[in-house]
């Protein structure tokens, strides 16, 4: 009888929360209904069945709610965990729609019983990690994993379809990331003063070309509950506006835990934007950590806030440790024991929480997790989410992967590896029909996945080289390529469905085409060497190539200014750079656009392409800013289209430079003055400039 009486007690502190709860589940029904099983069942009889009883009825009834079944599937009940591990037969719940997520256990991550171990862990863990620094000289050569094949079915990843407006420019298609700039077809919607000055969220309305200012006024707080506020991007998805921002918690107590008290938060404020001249908050949620990344993907938001935390080292000093304290919280509450996934390389440095939040239902949070030693960079694929973390060692590199679905907004693990070598960006990894690609470069001559817990190979310092991988979905090698352009470093990379193309540099930029479409045998099939380097590829309709980086001298390796790049890929064997135009004549210039892909409107269809320059004469002492739009000729090459100088405008720290176009018209964006100017596409004539 005890345990039916902590299944009462845990459903009305559920109640107490204001977690809404069916009738067939309150406590008293559960009471009138334990009390007949008791009369027919006896005891035992009872007991047995009861949970099968609670798991059934409600699958019948069809009738707990998301926050309920989430609640309980997520493990947000803290160190006591006797609620999840009675109803294991309840099945995930998302909005309303049961979800069968598999569950399983991954090699390389671990999971704790309690917080009180978790700490232990840790506090062991940062005795030993000096100790592991040594053995990176020890005599163990690293293997690769044996080879395993895996079949799984090819996402196609969708468009922008027909709607005929600008979407931010992302990693994945089909899944959205947030930027300072949003346009709905419609209005235009901007995050202005992130850093300085009053925040707010200016709307407009935009009308073949035409602008107008919508009359109310969306302030946006910098100072409250002792934080101090800065917003770093806005999201858009239907009726509902998304807004981040970054606050950092300052408490009483000076010191604690040997840390002092200040946290970062961070905070989602969701608006209802139906009527877009009232904005309404209709919910609000907070994590803790500093501001990292976000995705959305079918109407549900993904949030990334990271940390260093520092906690877990040893403290003999402390007598009594409040484990909870030590925990992330979400909304308030401690995230569960259950919700933290610790890979096996881990010291407990830093973490990431992910939540997940979907915008239908949005004062409800779906999931939260909690990964320790993550990493600040991760890869979102349309199926999965990929963290990677590179340490920098005396070996050399080694960068730690883990891979998270994130199926109807519920994260779990799936795999992990470990990979000698550093990652570009998040363009150097691919994921495709099950398998990943990657690119990596390295710093010595040394090669390899090896597992978390292999102790590093005595490998001797040499020049850079770079390196292929696919890997399966369960993260084991299936095919490689090593050693590539040796003394060069990777640049920029692209996969384009069964072709990967990357530049490396040193003096010159070789552009390699490889062929992966039989993942256990990746074959490069050419490579174009020209001066510089692109930091940026994307694919420019049928053929071709896009490239945006640096020229440079092809002795010294100098860089001389921004240089733009056309490559025929058509043959992939025998890849040609048919354009180029280089920004020089004694400037030193750059884009935004190189480092940020937001900051790039791209569109072959309407032969557009977008971005700021920012440049500085040395002779003349000056720099000048502007926004570009260029069109692309096969027989002209690149020419412009428009542009709008803004060199005679003061622009602040944290100002943004965004274009959007809606049907034929283009719309150049800066975020820190009150300007938007608008281009006929089809004349190439401005057509409006609004002063707001």
């Amino acid at each position: 009888m005890e345990r039916e009486e902590d299944i009462l007690k845990k459903l009305k502190k559920l109640m107490e929360e204001e977690v809404e709860i069916p009738d067939s589940l309150q406590p008293e029904r559960i009471r009138e209904r334990l009390a007949k099983e008791d009369v027919a069942a006896k005891n035992i009889k009872r007991r047995k069945n009861m949970k099968h009883w609670i798991a059934g009825g409600i699958a019948l009834a069809g009738a707990l709610v998301a926050a309920f079944a989430i609640m309980i599937n997520s493990g947000n009940f803290g160190q006591d965990d006797g609620m999840s591990n009675i109803l294991t037969k309840l099945p995930d719940t998302v909005a309303g729609n049961v979800v069968k997520v598999k569950k399983k256990k991954v090699k390389g991550i671990k999971q704790f019983k309690d917080y009180k171990s978790l700490y232990k862990y840790f506090a062991k863990a940062s005795e030993n990690r000096y100790r592991y620094e040594q053995l990176a000289g020890a005599k163990n050569a690293a293997t690769d994993d044996l080879a395993a094949t895996n079949e799984a079915k090819a996402k196609t990843e969708g468009g922008k379809g027909g709607e005929d407006y600008s979407k931010t420019n992302t990693r994945t298609d089909g899944v959205d990331e947030a930027d300072v700039v949003k346009t709905d077809g419609k209005y235009i919607y901007i995050l202005k003063h992130v850093y300085e000055g009053i925040p707010e969220i200016k709307i407009i309305k935009a009308d073949k070309g035409r602008m107008e200012t919508v009359s109310s006024r969306f302030t946006l707080e910098r100072n409250s509950d002792s934080n101090e506020y800065y917003y770093s991007n806005i999201m858009l998805e239907g009726s509902t506006l998304i807004v981040f921002r970054e606050g950092n918690k300052k408490y009483n107590e000076e010191y604690k835990y040997g840390y002092f008290r200040e946290k970062s938060i961070t905070e989602l404020l969701f608006y209802d934007i139906s009527n877009p001249e009232k904005p309404v908050l209709k919910a609000k949620h907070s994590q803790e950590g500093s501001m990292g990344h976000t995705r959305m993907k079918g109407g549900i938001i993904y949030t990334f806030s990271n940390s260093y935390s520092g906690y877990y080292y040893p403290l003999a000093e402390v007598n009594e440790i409040e484990y909870d304290d030590l925990i992330p919280k979400v909304d308030g509450k401690t995230i569960g024991i259950k919700n933290i996934y610790v890979p096996e390389y881990s010291y407990g440095d830093c973490y990431m929480v992910v939540t997940s939040v979907d915008i239908k239902n949005p004062e409800k949070i779906i999931d939260s997790k909690v990964i320790m030693d993550a990493g600040y960079d991760i890869y979102v694929s349309y199926d999965n989410i990929y963290f990677w973390n590179t340490e920098y060692k005396s070996f050399g590199e080694q960068t730690k992967i883990t891979k998270y679905s994130y199926k109807n907004g519920i994260i779990e693990p799936q795999a992990s590896a470990s990979i000698l070598g550093a990652l570009n960006n998040d363009y150097s990894l691919d994921e495709y029909k099950g398998n990943l690609r990657l690119v990596i470069t390295k710093e010595n001559s040394g090669f390899g996945i090896i597992p978390f817990t292999e102790r590093m190979p005595n490998i001797q310092r040499s020049e850079s080289e770079n390196a292929l991988y696919i890997l399966d979905q369960d993260l084991k090698v299936v095919g490689k390529i090593e050693g590539l352009a040796k003394g060069e470093y990777i640049k920029s990379a692209r996969f384009m469905g069964d072709m990967a193309y990357f530049v490396t540099f040193r003096q010159t930029d070789p552009l390699f085409s490889v062929d992966v479409s039989d993942p256990a045998n990746p074959k490069i099939l050419g490579y174009l060497k020209i001066p510089g380097f692109s930091e940026y590829l994307h694919p420019f309709g049928n053929g071709l190539l896009f490239g945006l980086g640096q020229d440079a001298d092809e002795k010294s390796g100098g860089i001389r200014g921004l240089k733009m790049s056309m490559f025929d890929i058509s043959d992939s064997g025998n890849i040609k750079e048919i354009a180029k135009s280089i920004y020089s004549d004694g400037r030193y210039s750059h884009s935004d656009a190189e480092y940020d892909r937001k900051a790039i409107t791209i569109d072959a269809d309407k032969n557009i392409i977008g971005f700021s320059v920012l440049a500085y004469d040395e002779r003349k002492n000056s720099d000048y800013k502007k926004y570009v739009v260029y069109g692309f000729d096969k027989e002209k090459g690149f020419y412009e289209k428009f542009s709008y100088d803004f060199s005679s405008i003061r622009m602040y720290y944290g100002y943004y430079m965004r274009g959007v176009y809606i049907e034929d018209y283009f719309y150049i964006v800066p975020t820190d003055i009150d300007k938007i100017v608008s281009f006929d596409i089809k004349t190439d004539k401005k057509a409006y400039e609004l002063e707001y």
